[in-house]
């Protein structure tokens, strides 16, 4: 009988190794795709959320349209990009909203630049103005309408993050917006971002 234990419990230990040995693996050959500089810039630029072509991915990427598509059916192979064929295109898009929420998360560790330094008289247009990055509003527009929440105390920061008020959850639910549900949802409500 004890042989019997002895048997079961290297089999369980071999099981855990060999499971943490596959999960170490699956880990790192993620890491390894999004950390490739070109398809890391193909990732970045999939977070407006809208669907592109090879061709367009790889113009962003500053690479072939060859090397691009043998980036990305990497990235689909391994379930980060999902494809769809419209016609004689075929458009690629986040596979879902964890893809998204790991590229922008990696985003946030960007260290914060000294924009003041920058000159501010110019004009800002198109993405730099508005944009929406994956499924947030970006750009000055985004800047000036969290500053007016901020300074409103509809949110407050925190660490890497913005929390709504009570006063916030009063004026969301006055807008019509209910906020219950959105802040039940699995991923981040508001954080600091690039710009």
């Amino acid at each position: 009988m004890k042989k019997e234990v002895l048997y079961h419990k290297i089999g369980q230990r071999e099981y855990m190794n060999n499971a943490l040995e596959t999960i170490e693996e699956h880990f790192s050959h993620i890491a390894s795709l999004i950390g490739e500089k070109s398809r890391a810039i193909m990732l970045w630029n999939l977070l407006d959320g809208k669907a592109y072509t090879a061709t367009e991915l790889a113009t962003g990427a500053n690479i072939s349209a060859t090397a691009a598509s043998n980036h990305l059916s990497k990235l689909v192979k391994a379930n980060l990009l999902a494809v769809e064929k419209q016609g004689r295109h075929k458009y690629y898009r986040f596979a879902n909203d964890s893809v998204a929420l790991v590229i922008e998360n990696i985003a946030n560790l960007i260290p914060i630049l000294d924009l003041s330094k920058l000159n501010k008289e110019l004009p800002l247009f198109g993405m730099k103005y508005a944009r929406t990055c994956y499924d947030h509003l970006a750009g000055r527009a985004g800047v000036e309408i969290t500053k007016a929440l901020l300074s409103k105390k509809i949110i407050v920061a925190t660490t890497n993050t913005y929390n709504i008020t009570p006063t916030g959850k009063n004026w969301f639910n006055e807008l019509g917006v209910d906020i219950n549900s959105v802040l039940s949802m699995k991923r981040k409500l508001a954080f600091p971002f690039l710009d």
